[in-house]
């Protein structure tokens, strides 16, 4: 009777040395894999509150573009009155064309940056 439970506490050990080898592999696999997920997770993680910020300041700086604008459409059609009152033409006016110019320009800027603001949204 005794070699049996020797031979059981023999298979126990066995068992139990097995299993403390398969527990060390997966320690092993986790630890590598912990250390892979980090390394991407924590750049990610501040590119993230890069692109919170950035979202954040391009809409502000879209905001006051729009202003700008706005104030240069108003002093054109200013200038636009003020030329047919004199009986010349708008584009008479120095600097008239190149207000016209850069108000197409800045509208051009600001759909881009709208598209890549709502781009960038989705991500974040």
């Amino acid at each position: 009777m005794q070699k049996k439970g020797f031979k059981i506490e023999l298979g126990l050990a066995d068992d139990i040395r097995i299993m403390i080898n398969a527990l060390n592999a997966q320690k092993s696999i986790d630890d590598e894999i912990i250390q892979k997920t980090v390394k991407i997770l924590r750049p990610l993680q501040s590119l993230k509150r890069e692109g919170v910020e950035r979202f954040r300041t391009n809409d502000k700086i879209i905001q006051a573009s729009k202003t700008k604008i706005k104030l240069a459409n108003d002093l054109l059609k200013k200038a636009d009155q003020m030329a047919k009152e004199m009986g010349i033409s708008k584009t008479a006016l120095k600097g008239y064309s190149e207000i016209e110019k850069m108000i197409g320009v800045l509208e051009k800027n600001n759909q881009r940056t709208e598209e890549y603001n709502s781009e960038l949204k989705q991500v974040i």
